[in-house]
């Protein structure tokens, strides 16, 4: 069956669907997301990628695809026509087991807050560890710059007001669109700002950046194969000799944290993430800080040695650390590297 557009509906979310193009494809994400995955050799591990709203991804012509609703009503289109078919196999069935979407959750978590009235989750100011950083390293903010796991944009716009080239990325399209109008109330371009999953960067050439931040999104990567995978596309995309900031928790995740009333009250429930767990938040909404239930999303402490030992695994050398102790992130390390040749 050949067809322009694809639409999964509720109760068809469970089937595996085989793609092929007879040209080069674009295949967009508009609503929903998905699972997919290229044919390889059964020899080699096949590369699941979990995109959404807004994402897309290169179908090449004369080759296979497999493809996998997470949620109902997902729907996706397509630049050219594309030959869709139902996929049974059983190798490819298990290609998709045990695929875990949780990363998502913050795109579950924005949409919430904003459809109860709040008009940002965080706060728009930036985070005090990049003002420390762009205070202490002002030369590193040089050339092209990425925020990785940027949310609602408070740390690119506020590079962007300093005349810095950035440009930010987050998985959540809500607090994407929420970036995009913040920026935009500044009569500037909107275009800074792209919906996409910061584990495989696949929208960015190699070597395109000379700087790359991520503030606070690496401590909620907690699978280390997803991990490794964001920290060896970091170093893809950065240019030899380019820098990459770092804000990780280090341990009592959420203490502190303006989001959270009584640290003490929660802090059992705040370790218990492999199961439907939820806690009350404090949202601001029309100038009222009100609670609002929220799903505990995995995160990973690490300690100041394991993150460098970690980091370092991939082409990079230290630069410089500090501790630190914010609203947004907690107890952290804030650390800059630079890839080595």
């Amino acid at each position: 069956m050949i067809i322009n557009t694809l639409q999964f509906i509720e109760n068809n979310d469970l089937h595996i669907f085989k793609i092929t193009s007879d040209t080069e494809n674009n295949l967009t994400v508009e609503n929903g997301r998905l699972i997919i995955i290229e044919s390889s050799n059964k020899n080699k591990v096949a590369q699941p990628f979990l995109i959404g709203v807004g994402e897309r991804f290169e179908i090449h012509k004369n080759k296979k695809y497999f493809i996998k609703s997470l949620v109902p009503n997902t729907r996706i289109s397509f630049s050219n026509h594309f030959n869709l078919a139902k996929e049974d196999d059983e190798y490819i069935q298990k290609l998709f087991t045990d695929i875990d979407d949780y990363y998502f959750g913050y795109e579950e978590r924005y949409k919430k807050v904003y459809d109860i009235g709040a008009d940002l989750w965080e706060t728009g100011k930036p985070n005090k560890s990049l003002l420390k950083a762009f205070r202490k390293f002002p030369n590193i903010f040089k050339g092209k710059v990425i925020d990785l796991g940027c949310g609602e944009g408070r740390d690119t716009i506020f590079l962007y007001q300093q005349n810095i080239d950035i440009q930010g990325i987050d998985i959540s399209h809500s607090a994407i669109e929420k970036a995009k109008e913040k920026i935009g109330n500044l009569n500037e371009e909107k275009s800074i700002f792209s919906t996409g999953n910061v584990l495989y960067l696949n929208r960015y050439e190699d070597e395109t950046f000379d700087l790359a931040m991520n503030m606070g999104c690496l401590h909620m990567i907690n699978k280390n194969s997803d991990r490794l995978c964001h920290l060896q596309n970091v170093s893809r995309i950065l240019k030899t000799g380019g820098y990459f900031l770092v804000d990780h928790c280090k341990s009592e995740w959420g203490k502190g944290f303006h989001t959270i009333e009584d640290y003490e009250q929660v802090k059992e429930q705040l370790k218990d993430f492999h199961k439907e767990n939820y806690i009350d938040r404090m949202v601001l909404v029309n100038g009222e800080k009100i609670k609002i239930p929220l799903k505990v999303i995995p995160y990973l402490e690490k300690s100041k040695t394991d993150l460098i030992k970690e980091i370092t695994c991939f082409g990079f050398e230290v630069v410089e650390t500090f501790e630190t102790d914010t609203e947004s992130f907690g107890n952290s390390t804030l650390a800059l590297f630079r890839k080595t040749p």
